[in-house]
């Protein structure tokens, strides 16, 4: 999967034509069509979308040869397409692209020389993503305006998503990355640029010169949001792992609703072995795009592994249990609990644990657990007791038979989230649907939370 690149001027389409290219002057044209240009071009820049649309279509019809209209009609559709974009509404604005295509390409036959048309034509191409007429069509903005970076630049990123990218294609988009940055050597804006490349090399496994080109974005903006979760991304990969947690933590320090910073994070913690902590930090994540169908995917993961485990772990215990209050013999010298019966352990943990199970404490104890889960702690605090017990007589069956009831309690918890979950996720996600869970709740958790 190919790393994601920062575009952050895509939404920037070029309304005014300022290429020393354009062969058209002002002159040519009718005054009140220009006076309906200006007007609309204030329009553009007030984000009065609608009323700049209207201007520039009075305009061509006042001056059907105004090349410049046309283009800055264009610039209008591109960005009202990207502000659906914005809101997944894709649909719609691909037919605001449509549009935008026809507008650009009459500015194109009217002026063959025209760069600006020729950048907002790649522009809709990317946006329709067919990186390789987005490369044809910013490749002739570049050879009509060499000096204008923000060709360049859009040219690095289009020849970076062409669908067979290779490496070659790679140091070609690093390329003109470089040219945009030379051409505007004091432009604040090349430190997204330098993270650009930093990615790039990163995608072709050069970590150390991405971290380069990394400081170099830090040198020119310390609080760049996007190359502190680059940074974080480039040292866990190295395996300096307390760093990366350090440039993560910074970039949610600069932005809290940040979310690649905290999903990175909750990769780190699954990693290192703290599940719970990574769930808590997935949540977080939910918390602020309640929409993320990828993370409530990723929660119900990890809900399921986590009732897995404790499934499997109760199970265990009851083993330990039934074993010591039969025959300790059986416990001394060894009798596995065996995955394999897990069905029947499953059962018989039921026919011991029902009526404790359904007993109002023990729903209250459930309603406990839920009401932990996201506090750091609480959970392995209140099984403590029993840990402690198992120390203290661990060939005693009854610290295993109360353990052994309380990690299933744990496990309803853990499945009643896990259909809240679900429940959100069909709610609020983007076409969102989860699998079922294979475990059973022992009791309906739903009541044990009440």
């Amino acid at each position: 999967m190919k790393t994601t690149i920062y575009i952050l001027n895509l939404l920037a389409p070029i309304l005014i034509a300022a290429s020393p290219a354009t062969t058209r002057t002002t002159a040519a044209w009718d005054e009140k069509a220009l006076d309906l240009y200006y007007q609309g071009a204030r329009h553009y820049s007030e984000g009065k979308y609608d009323e700049a649309s209207d201007d520039f279509e009075t305009a061509v019809e006042l001056a059907p040869d105004f090349s410049w209209a046309y283009n800055a009609h264009g610039s209008v559709l591109i960005k009202m397409a990207g502000d659906l974009i914005g809101e997944a509404r894709y649909k719609e604005a691909d037919k605001f692209l449509i549009k935008a295509l026809k507008k650009i390409n009459r500015a194109v036959d009217l002026d063959e020389t025209y760069a600006a048309a020729y950048y907002n034509k790649g522009l809709v191409y990317f946006k329709l993503r067919r990186f390789s007429d987005a490369a044809r069509y910013f490749e002739r903005a570049v050879e009509l305006a060499p000096d204008d970076p923000a060709a360049h630049e859009h040219l690095g990123y289009a020849l970076y998503y062409l669908p067979a990218a290779d490496e070659a294609s790679i140091e070609r988009a690093v390329s003109q990355w470089r040219q945009a940055v030379e051409l505007a050597p004091q432009n604040p804006h090349n430190a997204a640029i330098y993270v650009n490349i930093g990615r790039a090399h990163y995608l072709t496994g050069r970590i150390e010169a991405a971290i380069r080109e990394y400081e170099k974005a830090l040198a020119i903006d310390s609080d760049y949001i996007e190359t502190c979760y680059a940074m974080g991304q480039a040292l866990e990969t190295m395996g300096r792992i307390e760093q990366a947690i350090e440039w993560h933590e910074k970039a949610l320090a600069i932005n809290a609703a940040f979310v690649p910073a905290r999903q990175s994070l909750a990769d780190i913690q699954l990693v290192e072995g703290d599940l719970m902590e990574s769930l808590r930090t997935y949540y977080q994540i939910i918390d602020r795009d309640s929409t993320n169908c990828r993370i409530y995917l990723r929660i119900t993961q990890l809900l399921d592994i986590l009732a897995d485990q404790l499934y499997h772990g109760r199970n265990r215990v009851f083993h330990v249990a039934k074993k010591l209050g039969l025959d300790r013999s059986h416990y001394l010298y060894g009798d596995p609990y065996d995955n394999t019966s897990a069905e029947q352990w499953n059962s018989a943990f039921i026919a011991y644990a029902d009526d404790i199970l359904k007993s109002p404490d023990k729903r209250s104890r459930c309603r406990y657990f839920i009401d932990s889960f996201f506090v750091p702690g609480l959970i392995e605090y209140a099984l403590n007791d029993h840990y402690l017990a198992v120390k203290i007589d661990k060939y005693s069956p009854r610290p295993y038979y109360n353990l052994a009831v309380d990690l299933d309690l744990l496990k309803n918890a853990v499945l009643y989230l896990r259909s809240r979950i679900l429940s959100d996720a069909e709610k609020y996600g983007r076409n969102c649907r989860l699998p079922a869970s294979r475990i059973p709740p022992t009791i309906d958790s739903a009541a044990g939370s009440k």
